[in-house]
């Protein structure tokens, strides 16, 4: 894992702005490199709108690698708005999906 350096973040922002394209460009980028986590600060919300899977793709891993932050996120996001609510997060161990099934419920309650 090759970690993204401060400079490199700090363009990054500066090139994205406002393009959409810009924006799932470097989400792909940042998820390659290890660093997805890195845009929750100042990744856009509203304008531009990014496609849910970039969305879905920041909450999967806070998920799975910091579930206070995924709660953070989830509280901070719409979710009707950026990402699907009803996400499927597969697992080969059925464990992992039954926890990440009542961790879904907990938030969601009316989703289900």
């Amino acid at each position: 894992m090759n970690p993204i350096s401060l400079n490199t973040y700090i363009v990054s922002l500066q090139i994205c702005a406002q393009r959409k394209d810009e924006w799932e460009n470097f989400v792909s980028e940042f998820e390659r490199h290890g660093q997805i986590l890195k845009l929750v600060p100042v990744i856009p919300t509203r304008e531009p709108k990014l496609e849910p899977e970039c969305y879905e793709t920041i909450l999967k891993t806070a998920l799975y690698t910091r579930p206070k932050l995924f709660r953070a996120i989830v509280g901070l996001w719409d979710g009707e708005e950026l990402y699907r609510t009803r996400l499927h997060f597969f697992d080969s161990n059925f464990k992992t999906q039954k926890l990440i099934a009542i961790i879904f419920y907990a938030i969601f309650p009316n989703q289900f």
